[in-house]
């Protein structure tokens, strides 16, 4: 039952929709919810690059809320500069990459189950 890997504050998570990943110190799992897809697909001219909005669940205790985060379109650097930040319940949520991108695999439309959103969580001052 505890194979699951132990994360803490500060770790970059690789979120799925599949799979809860804990961060055992705020008793807290975390997960994607959807991905709403609009990122101008690698190698196609689009008029925007658009964006791509993540909802990720977070259980903490006995609650469950919701965290929106959104990474830019044309961006594919992991320093967390094409995503953004929401604080929520004390905690800050950052979106540093989220892939696959469209179009990386030849295919421009990625399944919801292909996601992986890497998500830093830490303290909010």
């Amino acid at each position: 039952q505890d194979m699951e890997p132990k994360h803490q504050l500060g770790d970059l998570l690789p979120l799925t929709i599949a799979d809860r990943i804990s961060v055992q110190s705020e008793n807290m799992r975390l997960s994607i919810e959807s991905v709403g897809e609009s990122r101008c697909p690698l190698n196609v001219q689009c008029i925007q690059a658009g964006k791509a909005k993540v909802k990720l669940s977070v259980q903490k205790e006995d609650m469950v809320f919701f965290v929106d985060l959104t990474a830019k379109g044309n961006c594919q650097k992991t320093d967390g500069s094409c995503g953004d930040s929401a604080t929520v319940r004390g905690y800050k949520y950052t979106l540093m990459t989220l892939g696959p991108y469209p179009g990386e695999d030849g295919n421009t439309a990625v399944q919801q189950d292909k996601y992986i959103a890497t998500v830093r969580v830490e303290k909010a001052d």
